[in-house]
């Protein structure tokens, strides 16, 4: 299974902080919280 640059983006935003909300985690990335 191949990652895609968004893929590696959550991977490497869960890596500083693994307790992060998915709302957040979308907010950060400009992502639908269904993209997180």
């Amino acid at each position: 299974m191949e990652l895609d640059e968004t893929d590696h983006a959550i991977v490497q935003a869960l890596r500083q902080d693994a307790r992060v909300s998915m709302t957040s985690l979308a907010q950060t990335l400009h992502i639908s919280r269904a993209g997180a």
